[in-house]
């Protein structure tokens, strides 16, 4: 349920930065909100290693949540493009323990390998009927209310899901990991980061699968400010517009899932 409520979010950020100071503006914003959680998600996602992951998933749930109504107020208010940035950085920085966290969990509660790749196939599929739930979002709420109703919309997921995450059961941390000629904790002086990074420049098939994640980050990226502009500038749809053109890339994500989960023998379905 977050993953809508931060999709739109994502586009309404954007789109208030078009309102204030235009198209080249949604550009710089797009750059300056994700830089801060770029340097701080590897280290977050060690932290969620090193602590009970409901535990961490759910300080990341309030802090986003916290987070989101002062967006909602900052918006309502007419407030600085810079200081609704500067929310969205922080925002994204807290964001970054949910996927570790997350992925944490898969591999914990997966009794098997095939129940692992099944987890895997749905999140992806969640992740993207999210994305296209939040698009849908933006476009209804824009239309009808405006930005600052769309913002304080996107507040309700985050209690929601905090109030279900503290009644989860607490899972135990699991042990540091043993990093050779590590001194003290490997986690606390980077250690355990430099042994993922040799790990991963180590090993061709890892080198390749890290490059292809980031060409698509990159295009992704792309493709989030642009859909703002088209929407706006190029189609004349309004800034509802915005939500419209990205529920149809969450559509598309959501049916290449689909696909994946049909074709993949042993995780769509099972097989005689």
């Amino acid at each position: 349920m977050v993953t809508f409520a931060r999709w739109a979010l994502m586009i309404l950020v954007a789109l208030y930065a078009y309102r204030k100071d235009g198209a080249e503006a949604v550009g710089v914003v797009a750059m300056v909100r994700v830089l801060p959680s770029a340097f701080t998600a590897p280290r977050l996602a060690l932290f969620a290693d090193a602590h009970s992951r409901r535990d961490a998933l759910l300080i990341s749930c309030l802090a986003r949540g916290v987070l989101a109504v002062a967006m909602a107020v900052v918006v309502g208010m007419g407030g600085s493009l810079v200081v609704v940035v500067v929310l969205m950085a922080c925002f994204l920085v807290a964001d970054g323990v949910q996927k570790p966290a997350m992925a944490a969990l898969v591999s914990v509660w997966a009794r098997n390998l095939r129940e692992m790749a099944a987890a895997n196939v749905a999140w992806s599929m969640i992740d993207y009927i999210g994305f296209l739930a939040g698009s849908l979002l933006v476009g209804v709420a824009v239309a009808t209310g405006g930005l600052a109703s769309a913002f304080a919309i996107c507040v309700a997921p985050f209690a929601l899901a905090g109030g279900l995450l503290a009644g989860m059961a607490r899972d135990a941390p699991e042990p540091p990991i043993d990093v050779p000629g590590a001194s003290g904790d490997a986690a606390a002086d980077g250690s355990e980061l430099l042994a993922g990074v040799r790990t991963i420049v180590g090993h061709p098939q890892l080198r390749l699968l890290v490059a292809s994640f980031e060409v698509d980050m990159f295009v992704q990226a792309m493709v989030d400010v642009l859909i703002v502009i088209a929407a706006i500038r190029l189609l004349g749809m309004g800034q509802q517009g915005a939500g419209w053109l990205s529920a149809t890339w969450g559509s598309g994500g959501s049916r290449g899932v689909w696909l994946l989960a049909r074709c993949c023998p042993g995780v769509g379905r099972r097989r005689g």
